[in-house]
């Protein structure tokens, strides 16, 4: 049989390679972020991709600029699993993204928080923040806020959090104490860039 003639296969196949191979590279030390990348249907906010695509183990770009330049894209899969880890989000943790892009995020961080957390994201480019909500709600993540506005300036709504993660890109990193600088509120942040593949 030649591999055209293959059935395709379904997401939820695709999703258990894809959590094999992260797992392989011993990215996932806990069950519970392993969960949150077997319920959430990444392929849902790839809607511009095949199945095949949107579960490789790759980053996708989901935005260029006019020329050419990728200025948006879905993390590594392997790299969104270490940084989950790393953030260590428990149920009923209020998070704070900064860097929305396609919603997947967002939408690991809800299934880490569960119903008693919150989850906030913050996306500069308003087509990318309305991509996001369309994303998030298309998969069931209507409790995620989705917010357009400058993540450097934190959430409109002076919220609190006890977790917050950037998974943008940045041209600085601010020096100890400057506006980069971990909030007096927050237990824990994480500052990850993830450039565009």
């Amino acid at each position: 049989m030649h591999s055209t003639d293959a059935p395709a296969r379904d997401a939820q196949e695709l999703r258990e390679v894809l959590i094999a191979k992260i797992d392989s590279l011993g990215s996932f030390r806990t069950d519970r972020v392993k969960d949150a990348f077997r319920t959430v249907p990444r392929h849902v906010f790839l809607p511009d991709v095949g199945l095949e695509t949107a579960y490789a183990p790759q980053p996708v770009v989901t935005k260029r600029a006019e020329g050419g330049t990728a200025v948006s894209s879905a993390s590594s899969p392997n790299i969104v699993a270490k940084m989950l880890e790393q953030l260590d989000v428990h149920p009923g943790h209020r998070v704070l993204e900064i860097g929305a892009a396609t919603g997947i995020n967002a939408a690991l961080l809800a299934e880490l928080v569960g119903p008693s957390g919150s989850v906030v994201t913050i996306e500069l480019d308003e087509d990318l923040a309305q991509r996001a909500r369309t994303g998030l709600a298309a998969a069931g993540y209507d409790q995620v806020e989705v917010v357009c506005g400058d993540g450097a300036l934190g959430d409109p709504n002076g919220t609190g959090f006890d977790r917050i993660i950037v998974t943008a890109g940045t041209w600085d990193i601010s020096t100890p104490g400057g506006p980069s600088s971990p909030p007096a509120d927050a237990s824990s942040y994480l500052f990850a860039s993830t450039a565009a593949a």
